[in-house]
């Protein structure tokens, strides 16, 4: 009964956080744009993430990797030590994020936020939409609408959802972020 009411508070933060939040502008083309990433935390999904993420035309540092855990079980070379884990000390009583930690990942001026976790993550959810991203994305679930810009249904499978969200993202515009060459 307490974790249900935990959950239910946490979630109407989370959401308040969300509305009430500040959007950064688009001063800079997509390639020069600031991009929050959560990532999922089954070895199998984070590896499918990571190949997306790969594809995003980013520089290295304008990419902000994260993950609501106490550790990463897989990170490419080109991302070692770059990713910031969220994991249970780094939260409220809620599982929300503390302040200081969202703030950590929200600092850099972020301008897209992608929640590529599957099934709904508070933490994340939070980080995401509740972040001062002009444009936020994420994995569809009920009760992650309220949170994100777009959403994309897994129907097909992880790895589908990944392929059909980049799909979605390279066609929209005025463009949102560039891709690579697909790998």
């Amino acid at each position: 009964m307490l974790d249900d009411l935990r959950q239910r508070l946490g979630y109407r933060a989370a959401l308040r956080a969300a509305r009430q939040r500040t959007v950064h502008d688009w001063p800079v083309p997509p390639p020069d744009r600031k991009v929050l990433v959560l990532l999922p935390h089954e070895e199998g999904d984070l590896r499918a993430a990571w190949r997306f993420v790969q594809t995003i035309d980013e520089p290295r540092g304008h990419l902000v990797p994260a993950i609501t855990a106490d550790r990463v079980p897989y990170t490419p070379d080109a991302f070692a030590a770059g990713v910031a884990t969220v994991g249970e000390r780094a939260r409220d009583w809620r599982g929300l994020p503390r302040r200081a930690e969202a703030q950590k990942l929200w600092s850099d001026k972020l301008h897209v936020a992608l929640d590529l976790t599957p099934g709904f993550d508070l933490a994340a959810a939070y980080l995401v939409g509740a972040s001062p991203a002009r444009f936020r994305v994420g994995l569809y679930s009920a009760e992650g609408e309220p949170f994100y810009d777009l959403l994309i249904a897994p129907t097909g499978g992880y790895e589908a959802a990944l392929t059909a969200l980049r799909g979605y993202l390279a066609a929209i515009e005025p463009p949102v972020l560039s891709f690579n060459v697909q790998r």
